[in-house]
């Protein structure tokens, strides 16, 4: 990942605390080189609003945007809204709401700002990541085989568990 490269990949969250589920995105995003910043509506709100943020990063040339998302999903439902940008929402399991309701919101979200719901929690977060390489991947060639190889690993390691 070289210091020139604008991020590519932007991490919404509504509070310090879903870094501990959304931090697996990163670190997925991390193997592949593809740079990313987040942002935590918490600690923003006051000075930037979700719309002024998603528009920044959008001027910036972030291509893709993953969203934690809890309660009601309002995040998710608000960062899709103002884009036309992939927006991938990961279900965080708080303890203020349960994980599956969370869910459950998310994929009965309104027509009217799509994004694609992932997996409860760390899966959804890794998987969110994987599939953001998978779309930049469209477009850039070193992506699409650093995910052909990543892939051909996760199979062939498969494939040795139940082997064995």
């Amino acid at each position: 990942m070289g210091t020139t490269e604008p991020a590519l990949v932007a991490i919404f969250m509504g509070r310090q605390d879903d870094w501990e589920t959304l931090r697996h995105a990163a670190e997925a995003l991390d193997q592949f080189h593809v740079r990313w910043e987040r942002w935590i509506a918490a600690d923003r709100l006051a000075t930037e609003s979700v719309a002024e943020a998603v528009a920044r990063f959008v001027a910036a040339g972030i291509q893709s945007l993953i969203v934690g998302a809890a309660d009601d999903g309002e995040l998710a439902a608000a960062v899709a809204g103002c884009s036309a940008l992939p927006t991938l929402a990961v279900p965080l399991p708080r303890q203020t709401s349960g994980a599956l309701e969370t869910l459950l919101s998310l994929t009965q979200a309104a027509e009217r700002s799509p994004f694609t719901t992932l997996a409860i929690g760390r899966a959804g977060a890794t998987n969110a990541a994987l599939l953001v390489v998978a779309i930049l991947g469209n477009s850039r060639a070193e992506l699409r085989e650093s995910l052909r190889q990543f892939r051909a690993a996760q199979t062939a390691k498969v494939q040795k568990e139940t082997l064995a």
